[in-house]
């Protein structure tokens, strides 16, 4: 009890107080819909939110490379995070895969010649009042391959931050 009760309290500390606790550099950006959080770059523009506030899209100050962070819910027919890296692989060509029971990181290269990096995990939550609802958590940064050295860098760091 007291470990679920601490947790609950760093969660909502989290959830309410996001930019206090953010490094230098960093802001955060919490999604009570699909209950996680990211930390992105301060630098980066937000864009206005989707009706459905299913996430959000932080574009650089040159406009060259995005952040997005969404949820989404994960279909009765589905067969969970495989069906999902799946269909997120099909466009790219893997330079980088790495998969577990929960979640997945993939990173290539777009028909643009564009460098996508993405991890999903699957997660049960309360959502709109259903506990058990299975959801994915995604983030995606796609940027120039010209930008890589600084990309790599905030990839690892926001990646880390998705909770």
């Amino acid at each position: 009890m007291k470990v679920t009760f601490i947790a609950n309290l760093s969660y909502l500390i989290l959830f309410f107080y996001p930019n206090q606790l953010a490094d230098k550099g960093y802001s955060s950006y919490c999604n009570s819909k699909f209950d996680f959080c990211i930390q992105y770059p301060s630098s980066f523009k937000k864009l206005p939110p989707p009706e459905n506030g299913d996430g959000l899209i932080f574009i650089s100050a040159d406009s060259l490379a995005e952040i997005r962070a969404y949820g989404s819910l994960v279909a009765a027919l589905d067969n969970g995070l495989s069906d999902e890296y799946s269909f997120a692989t099909t466009s790219l060509d893997i330079t980088y895969k790495r998969m577990t029971d929960h979640s997945f990181i993939i990173s290539g290269m777009n028909k643009d010649n564009r460098i996508i990096y993405r991890k999903t995990s699957i997660s049960k939550i309360r959502y709109m009042g259903e506990p058990g609802t299975q959801v994915f958590r995604t983030l995606m940064i796609e940027y120039p391959a010209s930008q890589s050295a600084q990309y790599e860098e905030y990839c690892r760091r926001i990646s880390n931050s998705l909770n």
